[in-house]
């Protein structure tokens, strides 16, 4: 009897936490179960993404890649150091260290291998199997990164070698300006001075403990905001960064604890007992580092929660209403001379998942109906006139990405099937319904549908002339894609009699 009422109690908070939470008006509770109700659909959001985005599973080929490319990536990065005198510093192995929990055998082991690796007589295609492997590592975080973010399309082939390599050569720079003025600290006269004070000797010995923390916290605020192919709110990244920091700090003192309790293995393993142990530190840092990521998109995600967790259920009608809604708002957004809309203002505009209308976004892009202008941002136009665009385009290119994975040649003893599949096609096309995207717009969608103004002045950035679609003219492509880039949060009132107008059938 006790395990049945465990069963049904244990069903209800999932049920609770899954669905009816969801479905609850906010505004019945007072401002503390508002806030504990929005923790709550933080917290399975962050969960349910982990789980769905297989983070266990993308962390171990993160594992993979780290171990296989550490010696490279660091021969690379440092190379530049040695100019400096810095490869045989004590700060260099200190933030080793800092990384691979205290473990010197390991540290010792990398650094000789990295001071006898000579990239200058490496050879042309030593120096390009070299770079391919750093590129490499940093190709297999991006494309983690990205799915959680939900971006299907990857950074072009010289953009991944310029931002790729400019953090390999970067970072040691910065590395030795940050250990330049820690040595200078410590000589300096006048803080040696103020040092003996018991107050600014705590503070000093205070924030020499903090600093590990804080070079972890750094390091990955910077990989947050930049690794992503899409533009991640600062706040965003931080409180993510933050989390994860505190919870590589404390995963680091246990690690360390068991790594000495484990040192009684080296009778079993001999010289092979750390590598077992760095392969599963690897593998928690980066479990940690992609929990990191979910919690970034789920606090920049927090106008679109509800809707989020509905992304991968969306029905075929769900998803081609959004792709005409969304084609519609670009039609006029380049009418009214505005330019692109971003994925953003779409996503509020419709108040549908970002995930959702990207994927549909992508579609659009493939079928030749609209085109990416912005790589850093998603900002989306229309790649053809939008008299030239009907609703069966749009239809038909969603039906046609959900089945060409699973499609079947259709034998001659089904051909009557195909003829009455192409008869209705035919009379959707002929359908007085199916109109162009400017014929509706001018007739059917209520006439305050559309992006506006008040949007143009929160806008994020600035569409390119250049980035303009193909086969529009060059007034066509100034009025469209070189105007700018369309906010998020004021197109959705603007939109709401047009959202009801069309999902109501």
């Amino acid at each position: 009897m006790s395990n049945t009422l465990f069963k049904e109690r244990a069903g209800e908070i999932v049920r609770f936490v899954t669905r009816d939470i969801w479905l609850e008006d906010p505004g019945k509770y007072d401002r503390k179960r508002r806030s504990l109700a929005g923790l709550l659909k933080w917290l399975y959001l962050v969960v349910h993404g982990f789980v769905k985005d297989q983070c266990l599973l993308r962390a171990s080929a993160l594992t993979y890649t780290t171990v296989l490319s550490i010696v490279p990536f660091l021969a690379v990065a440092f190379s530049i150091s040695k100019g400096m005198g810095l490869q045989n510093t004590e700060g260099l192995r200190t933030l080793l260290l800092n990384i691979a929990a205290g473990n010197e055998q390991t540290v010792d082991h990398i650094l000789t291998y990295v001071n006898n690796t000579n990239v200058g007589t490496l050879g042309s295609i030593g120096m390009a199997a070299l770079l391919l492997t750093v590129g490499s590592v940093m190709a297999t975080i991006e494309r983690a990164f990205n799915a959680v973010w939900g971006v299907t399309k990857g950074r072009s082939l010289w953009r991944k070698f310029t931002d790729f390599f400019s953090v390999a050569l970067i970072c040691p720079l910065i590395l030795g300006v940050a250990f330049s003025v820690s040595v200078s600290m410590q000589n300096d006269a006048v803080l040696q001075k103020l040092l003996t004070y018991s107050t600014f000797n705590f503070a000093y010995l205070s924030l020499l403990k903090l600093i590990p923390f804080l070079m972890v916290a750094v390091t990955l605020l910077f990989l947050y905001i930049f690794i992503p192919n899409t533009r991640v709110r600062l706040s965003a990244a931080l409180v993510g960064a933050l989390i994860a920091a505190v919870l590589w700090k404390s995963v680091e003192g246990l690690y360390v604890t068991y790594q000495v309790g484990a040192a009684r293995y080296n009778a079993i393993y001999g010289g092979f007992a750390q590598v077992p142990l760095f392969l599963v530190w690897v593998y928690i840092c980066w479990v940690i580092v992609l929990l990191g990521v979910e919690i970034s998109f789920a606090l920049q995600n927090v106008r679109t929660f509800e809707n989020e967790i509905r992304a991968d259920t969306a029905t075929r009608e769900e998803r081609d209403k959004l792709a005409a809604l969304s084609m519609l708002l670009l039609t006029r957004s380049f009418d009214a001379g505005k330019g692109g809309v971003a994925l953003a203002a779409l996503s509020e505009a419709l108040r549908a998942p970002v995930r959702l209308i990207q994927n549909v976004m992508d579609i659009m892009q493939q079928a030749g109906l609209a085109v990416q202008t912005c790589e850093d941002s998603p900002v989306y136009t229309l790649a053809r006139p939008p008299e030239s665009i009907r609703f069966t385009d749009i239809i038909f290119a969603l039906a046609s990405h959900r089945t060409q994975r699973g499609k079947q040649p259709m034998t001659a003893r089904f051909g009557f099937i195909n003829r009455t599949f192409r008869a209705l096609y035919a009379g959707a096309v002929n359908s007085e319904a199916n109109m162009t995207l400017r014929e509706y717009c001018a007739t059917v969608a209520p006439q305050g549908f559309g992006i506006t103004d008040s949007a143009m002045s929160s806008a994020d950035g600035q569409g390119d002339a250049d980035s303009a679609a193909p086969g529009l003219s060059a007034s066509q492509a100034a009025g469209g894609a070189a105007a700018g880039v369309v906010g998020g949060a004021a197109g959705a009132s603007a939109v709401a009699d047009m959202v009801e107008t069309v999902t109501s059938g």
